[in-house]
């Protein structure tokens, strides 16, 4: 499995991952979950480069924050991404998707217990190449 999160290059993003859980009700096989956090977008700047909110025509550094929004999508690990493409990622997300809403402003950071955890549910059987024989 690949957790993809597409940022911005010049940023930087920290997040902890749990552990898969197993679903007993059956409506799912098991959750994936995620915590961000943290985000530093120190040149204000989209995925596509350009400086965020109004134009700075003339001005050396972006002045706007960003408006914070993130895609996880999980991908079986054979399937190529490029993390050098500034359009956001329009794949399947085999294993599921989910968004986080609007997140904060250019630089968030958040503790471990207050960072807002999101969920994928896994509907899909994993394929047993992925984990090899031990």
């Amino acid at each position: 499995m690949f957790c993809i999160l597409f940022v911005y290059i010049l940023s930087y993003l920290t997040w902890t991952i749990s552990p898969i859980t197993l679903n007993d009700n059956g409506s799912h096989l098991a959750t994936f979950s995620v915590k961000l956090l943290e985000f530093q977008n120190r040149g204000r700047r989209r995925m596509d480069g350009k400086c965020c909110g109004k134009s700075n025509d003339g001005l050396a550094h972006c002045q706007q924050p960003c408006s914070l929004e993130f895609l996880i999508c999980l991908e079986p690990f054979g399937i190529p991404v490029s993390l050098t493409n500034s359009e956001p990622y329009s794949g399947p997300c085999v294993y599921g998707k989910t968004g986080t809403g609007h997140w904060g402003n250019s630089d968030v950071t958040y503790g471990v217990d207050e960072a807002p955890t999101h969920h994928i549910n896994i509907t899909l059987p994993w394929p047993v190449s992925l984990f090899g024989k031990f």
